[in-house]
């Protein structure tokens, strides 16, 4: 078996650090959405989150519950590794930061109107996981990373302080990388600026949020060899674009307001609110290469003009919605309303298109008993996309050794405009009649605590799957894709020492969605206490593997993975070594990726063409400044 090897990036991400003292926010008790106490403080090592000062926060998926049971979370999630391998499912992407993304298995499908531009969504900030603070000191909080490369940087900062009963917060994030390869750049920029006028008791609490998400990828095709000696300078490999850029821009503004119907009285045994919101967005995705006369074997039938290749569309729009929510005392829930949007695009060359979308929404978590509840989902689709539906059930156990989930979800979903149709320098390479995507899945979930074990199986079945093939057209499977996912996580903990393994099983009927047959993702840390347990320190190591397969290929004309089955790649493995300690209010780490490159003997890839980077060092320090 041959082994090749990748650069992992795993990079902090939010650094904490607040302007009052340590000893206030310690104070606070920390619970969770269900009031029970929360477990030990996660400690920090290279993939688990690190709580640092603690802080009064929510967001809109657990507003309500807050103000109706306090319940408020109080601890700050600080993530620091790469958003890419975040995820608790395997990801492909391009092997930088910042570069686009796709679940392994290739299998998204969404409700309604998609234009079809995903690969960024997981850099991207929403409203919707916002953090609104409640403390009622201000306070701040910076995090910085550089790495080996002086240009390659990521920063973050936040700002939280109250007037009276208006509350501001503002989110930013930059993200600077430049790959080892000619013409590989990735830039992100995210700001969100929310203003919260009212408070935990108010009736009305209005919330306000400007959302900003732009990101710009220099495009280089990737490398023209993918048997290149690992040893030559990446600068001097050749790749196949030298000219070309990806850019997408959105903004948005949002208005949401709670109100709470009656304070003293309930509607069978719920206390009733009502939510509002509306909100407008623009935006555009736009692919350029302005010398594409050298390029034409790249392109293939997507080259429309042989002096230059663009493509280009322009969308903007608003919604509004109105919806009631219930609370009891059980902490059983229903939502249920209406929601109305109107989306504008523009494609090149191509008249303006006005779209028309109703969806009627409503979910409810049931706590049937104790440890037993009940999460139903649904929503129903009328307009342009009156055939689109979806409906997810969830039946959960939760008791002191074992908890378990049970549940099922039915979708069907339209093609999304770039599978629909396609121009490029306005011309037009095709206008696809496809029907709906639909799917059924079942899955079943089981953890076993004291063990450490926890399980979970996934069985889907989907019918005319829609993909982008090796001539970067979208197609259509004619018939039935059967997928079967098993999910296997094991941590044992032997004194200090850590040993937690992840493996990921997958079987699928049709090369439509290549899988490997599996996944693996190792970690061995040390996690102790030093120096009169004043620091805490982590060291260990991360091992991330898989199985020979078919990987995607990713072309930036159409901003998408495509299906190739032309070049099997070798097995991948990457091994990565980090440090980090602690000290009350200032945290250093310390990340060398792919620690094995040294003895490597070929290049490691994740997707068709894109190498990951070699040996790689990152440092980054935390240090929460109070007052």
């Amino acid at each position: 078996m041959n082994y090749t090897f990748k650069i992992y990036f795993r990079i902090i991400f939010l650094l904490f650090i607040t302007t009052n003292s340590y000893k206030v926010f310690s104070q606070d008790i920390s619970r969770d959405n269900n009031g029970g106490k929360q477990g030990p403080e996660k400690k920090a090592d290279s993939t688990e989150q690190v709580y640092f000062l603690k802080s009064k926060y929510f967001t809109f998926n657990n507003f309500l519950d807050t103000i109706s049971y306090g319940d408020t979370i109080l601890t700050e999630d600080f993530p620091y590794f790469n958003p890419l391998h975040a995820l608790n499912y395997p990801v492909a992407d391009k092997g930088y930061i910042g570069s686009s993304a796709m679940p392994l298995t290739g299998f998204v499908s969404k409700c309604g109107f998609n234009p079809g531009i995903n690969g960024y969504d997981i850099y991207n900030f929403s409203k919707n996981n916002f953090q609104w603070h409640t403390n009622q000191v201000p306070f701040a909080q910076v995090f910085g990373s550089p790495s080996s490369i002086y240009t390659n940087f990521w920063v973050a900062t936040k700002f939280s302080r109250n007037f009276k009963d208006i509350n501001l917060d503002i989110d930013y994030k930059r993200i600077n990388n430049t790959g080892k390869y000619s013409n590989q750049l990735a830039k992100h920029t995210d700001l969100n600026f929310g203003l919260w006028k009212g408070n935990l008791n108010n009736r009305f609490n209005s919330f306000f949020n400007i959302i900003v998400n732009i990101h710009e990828e220099e495009e280089n095709g990737g490398v023209e060899d993918i048997s290149f000696d690992p040893a030559f300078l990446k600068v001097t490999i050749p790749v196949k674009l030298d000219d070309a850029v990806s850019r997408i821009e959105k903004y948005e503004l949002e208005f949401t307001e709670y109100i709470r119907i009656n304070k003293n009285h309930s509607i069978l045994g719920y206390k009733p609110y009502l939510k509002t919101e509306a909100g407008y967005h623009t935006g555009f995705y736009k692919f350029y290469d302005d010398n594409v006369s050298s390029d034409s074997l790249y392109y293939g039938v997507l080259l429309a003009d042989p002096i230059g290749l663009r493509n280009y569309i322009k969308l903007d729009g608003f919604h509004t919605s109105v919806a009631f929510y219930g609370i009891n005392k059980k902490r059983s829930n229903i939502n249920t309303g209406i929601d109305y949007s109107r989306f504008n695009y523009t494609i090149e060359s191509q008249d303006r298109n006005y779209i028309n979308q109703l969806k009627i929404f409503g979910n409810a978590r049931f706590n049937l008993y104790p440890r037993l509840s009940l999460d139903l989902d649904g929503q129903l689709y009328l307009g342009n996309f009156s055939s689109n539906y979806s409906l997810r059930t969830i039946l959960n156990y939760t008791g002191s050794f074992i908890s378990a989930e049970l549940g099922s979800e039915i979708k069907n979903s339209s093609p999304s405009l770039m599978q629909k149709n396609l121009f490029l320098t306005g011309r037009k390479i095709y206008d696809n009649d496809f029907k709906n995507i639909s799917s059924s899945e079942v899955y079943a979930g089981l953890t076993i605590k004291s063990l450490g074990l926890s399980t979970r199986l996934n069985y889907d079945i989907i019918n005319s799957y829609i993909y982008f093939n090796e001539e970067k057209l979208a197609v259509q499977s004619p018939g039935k894709i059967n997928l079967l996912q098993l999910n296997i996580e094991e941590k044992i903990r032997v004194w200090k020492f850590h040993f937690d393994n992840n493996i990921h099983l997958y079987k699928c009927s049709d090369l439509a969605i290549p899988v490997p047959q599996y996944v693996l993702r190792s970690k061995f840390y040390i996690n102790t206490m030093l120096f009169k347990k004043v620091m805490n320190f982590n060291t260990g190591f991360e091992l991330n593997y898989w199985d020979r397969y078919y990987n995607y290929g990713y072309n930036p004309a159409i901003g998408n993975y495509y299906v190739q089955n032309t070049v099997k790649l070798e097995n991948f493995m990457r091994m990565d070594y980090f440090i980090s300690a602690r000290i009350s209010d200032f945290m250093i780490f310390i990340r060398i990726n792919n620690v094995l490159f040294p003895f490597k003997e070929k290049v490691h890839y994740t997707v068709l063409d894109y190498p990951h980077d070699d040996l790689f060092f990152r440092i980054g320090v935390n240090w929460n400044l109070l007052n």
